[in-house]
């Protein structure tokens, strides 16, 4: 496979959006993004016009709260009061209709914090910064992108606006290996350090209740973020006597499902390296736990 450029790759991805029917528009600094964002949150609310005072306001509205309370401000209206002491409700996702959204990708945006960064690729939904994409040439080390987008929350995602502190997907690529973040798994120095420790492990997950993972796209999503995991699930839970008990006996049948899968898993050590055990039941009647296998 011929190794490609990062420009290469980040033109490609650019033209694969357009295909996409995202639009293509070009965002310098904090200053072009929250007048792109003024623009497209008027467009999505039918047309409101904001006065400088009024998007100031909402603006503040943003750069209230934490990361996690930023994705249910995404979901909710905000009640601006306009300067004639009206009340309009804006929406700043249509969470029902996706197709009710403008999507947007921009690249090569330049924000001022503690540092100057440049951010490869971002995509937008109705003006606000809500996907990171950064990308290394081909067969590069993925680490390094990873590094970076850590440097970039700590060094200018406050930065301007604050519009990328909204960001909720992180991607990083280098054409060959992709990989997916939530933002607080970066954000987040605790949950960093757990995410970087355990980059390249190899996982073996076992499921209770395992049927329940397979809604939506949650086994999708483990199989593609862990890519050496094996995966081991139980369903129809088995009864035991003390299950009418309650939560203990509950336990006591998740735990007895997880020491056959471990027990099964000691039998196959020899051809095993270092595993990590992931014991999850998806009822969420058993804490999560990991437990290094060597």
């Amino acid at each position: 496979m011929p190794t490609r450029s990062e420009y290469a790759l980040e033109q490609a991805l650019i033209e694969q959006l357009q295909d996409m029917e995202y639009s293509l528009i070009r965002i310098d600094n904090d200053a072009d993004m929250r007048a792109n964002f003024k623009q497209q949150l008027e467009i999505h609310n039918q047309g409101v016009t904001l006065t400088p005072a009024e998007f100031e306001r909402v603006l503040n509205h943003l750069n209230t709260g934490t990361v996690f309370e930023w994705t249910k401000i995404l979901r909710d209206k905000f009640a601006l009061k306009r300067d004639n002491n009206e009340i309009v409700y804006l929406s700043f996702l249509n969470c029902d209709d996706w197709c009710m959204n403008e999507f947007q990708v921009t690249h090569r945006v330049e924000m001022q914090g503690k540092r100057k960064n440049r951010y490869d690729v971002t995509l937008l939904i109705n003006g606000l910064p809500l996907v990171q994409i950064e990308l290394k040439k081909h067969g590069a080390e993925l680490k390094v992108a990873f590094y970076q987008i850590n440097r970039y929350q700590r060094d200018s995602y406050n930065a301007g606006a604050g519009l990328f502190r909204y960001v909720q997907l992180f991607i990083i690529s280098n054409g060959v290996n992709t990989k997916y973040f939530a933002n607080n798994a970066i954000s987040n120095p605790r949950y960093f350090e757990k995410v970087e420790h355990l980059q390249d492990r190899k996982f073996v997950f076992i499921f209770d209740e395992c049927h329940r993972s397979q809604f939506g796209d949650i086994h999708k999503a483990i199989k593609k973020f862990f890519t050496q995991a094996q995966l081991f699930g139980f369903t129809g839970t088995p009864i035991f006597a003390d299950n009418a008990k309650g939560t203990e006996g509950n336990q006591q049948t998740n735990l007895c499902l997880a020491s056959v899968c471990i027990n099964k898993l000691l039998s196959m050590r020899s051809a095993m390296t270092t595993y990590y055990v992931f014991l999850w039941n998806m009822s969420g009647d058993m804490p999560k736990k990991t437990v290094p296998m060597k």
